[in-house]
């Protein structure tokens, strides 16, 4: 992020100071009664929120993104735009590349599939997740190294009998969740490809023995 070094390049932000910058999102992960919701009126107050938002996102200031994003969130629980809004400052954090700011992303992400599972940006966080895990590996979190090591194993076995034949779960569909594991696949291959090559070496036969009864 350009102008942004760690924690210090926050500070030059206006009207923010160092972490105090992020204060806003520890409330995405430690309220859970959701105190001071504003009842929404018929324009959906969020849209000015969501513009400067995006617009901080677009500009690379992700910092102030991802509080925009967590005032939705807190302000206005129960609109639509409240899912999505926890991706999106998830996401902006992400883009910080800080140690601290990365594991709050994660948490965010926890806490957008515990609050809201039917968000449109559910499956995407699933795998911006992985990313999240991957640059937490490459600065010496092993937590996050043995969590891509976990979710890059292919879980599912090839199909057997005859093609055309009913399958049980073993081929991917619309809610498997073959990309997250694809998305941790490629970052364990960043991390130790020696490993990870016996891995995907499981998932492409399995991919290819679906296609065949396809």
């Amino acid at each position: 992020m350009e102008g942004l070094a760690g924690l210090e390049g926050l500070q030059g932000l206006e009207g923010l100071q160092g972490l105090e910058a992020l204060a806003g999102l520890e409330g995405l992960v430690a309220s859970p009664s959701w105190d001071g919701v504003v009842a929404q009126d018929e324009q959906d107050p969020t849209d000015s929120l969501w513009r400067a938002a995006r617009r901080a996102l677009n500009r690379g200031d992700y910092s102030t993104a991802a509080n925009l994003f967590a005032d939705i969130t807190r302000r206005y629980p129960n609109s639509n735009r409240a899912g999505d809004a926890h991706y999106w400052a998830a996401f902006a954090l992400y883009k910080t590349d800080d140690a601290s700011n990365l594991r709050l992303a994660r948490t965010v992400i926890a806490t957008q599939k515990g609050r809201y599972p039917n968000a449109a940006t559910v499956r995407e966080a699933e795998t911006l997740l992985a990313r999240i895990q991957t640059a937490l590996a490459k600065q010496g979190d092993e937590e996050a190294g043995r969590w891509l090591a976990e979710h890059a194993q292919a879980t599912g076995k090839p199909p057997t009998g005859e093609p055309g034949a009913a399958q049980g779960g073993g081929c991917p569909g619309a809610d498997d969740e073959d990309d997250l594991r694809i998305a941790a696949l490629n970052g364990l291959l960043q991390m130790d490809a020696a490993n990870a090559l016996p891995i995907l070496r499981k998932v492409l036969a399995r991919r290819d023995a679906c296609s065949v009864v396809l």
